[in-house]
């Protein structure tokens, strides 16, 4: 029997980053930064070790029941994180920074970390 936890996150997805067309700098870029801690990961158990830029959120159970008012709470909370005032944008932008204020970083990987778009996303861990 396997078990899944669901990950809220804000900021930008990399989890299939491999999959995503970007060129061998940007990959390696990704790579060094995962390295560096820069970028972040969590749990995964059986699956893909889900890599991001960004803040956590919050967190789901596939073994808890989750209550009406419960589900509107956290639709409330995944849509207060893309605030700009909000910690997980904050933190957000604070790593972006890093990233751009790196001497050793290209321009190309730079403007393709501006250019992203953060969101809110959902990420599966299972064992």
């Amino acid at each position: 029997m396997t078990y899944a936890i669901g990950e809220f996150k804000f900021g930008i997805n990399l989890r299939e980053y491999h999959d995503m067309g970007l060129s061998e700098e940007i990959i390696e870029a990704i790579e060094e930064f995962n390295d560096a801690e820069i970028l972040q990961s969590s749990y995964s158990g059986s699956g893909d070790m889900p890599l991001y830029l960004g803040a956590h959120i919050t967190d789901i159970d596939e073994c808890g029941d989750m209550a009406w008012h419960e589900i509107e709470n956290l639709k409330n909370t995944l849509k207060a994180a893309q605030e700009p005032d909000s910690s997980q944008n904050k933190e957000y932008r604070e790593k972006l920074q890093v990233i751009l204020d790196a001497p050793d970083v290209s321009d190309a990987v730079k403007e393709w970390f501006k250019a992203q778009k953060p969101e809110v996303f959902l990420t599966w861990a299972t064992s």
